[in-house]
C-alpha cells in the first residue's frame, strides 16, 4: 500500500515540478531556474544526511561529481531549456515515451 502512495506522491511532485518550471522558464532562463531546483534540493536533503560520515576514496568523489555535474545538472537544464521551447504535455509524453 506504501508503494502505491509513494507512486503517486513522485507523480504529484513531478508534475508540480514541470508545471512551476513552465511557469518560472517564462521570466528566467533555464540555467537559473536548475540552478535554484538544485538548491532548493539541496536544502531540502540536507538534513537527511545529518551524522553521517561517508569514508570515499578520491576516485569516488571524482565519480558523484561527475554524476552529478554531467547525468545530472546538464541533463535537467537541458530538459528545462526544451521544456521553454515545448508545451508541458508534449514534453511529459515525451519524457515518458524514450523510457
Amino acid at each position: 500500500m506504501f508503494g502505491v502512495i509513494f507512486g503517486l506522491l513522485a507523480g504529484l511532485a513531478y508534475a508540480g515540478f514541470i508545471i512551476l518550471s513552465k511557469k518560472t522558464l517564462a521570466n528566467y532562463s533555464s540555467l537559473a531556474v536548475a540552478s535554484y531546483s538544485y538548491l532548493a534540493s539541496t536544502v531540502f536533503l540536507s538534513p537527511s544526511l545529518l551524522g553521517m560520515y561517508p569514508s570515499l576514496n578520491l576516485f569516488s568523489w571524482v565519480l558523484l561529481f561527475t554524476l552529478g555535474v554531467f547525468n545530472t545538472a546538464f541533463a535537467v537544464t537541458l530538459y528545462l531549456k526544451g521544456l521553454k521551447l515545448v508545451k508541458a504535455q508534449k514534453a511529459v509524453v515525451f519524457t515518458i515515451w524514450s523510457q
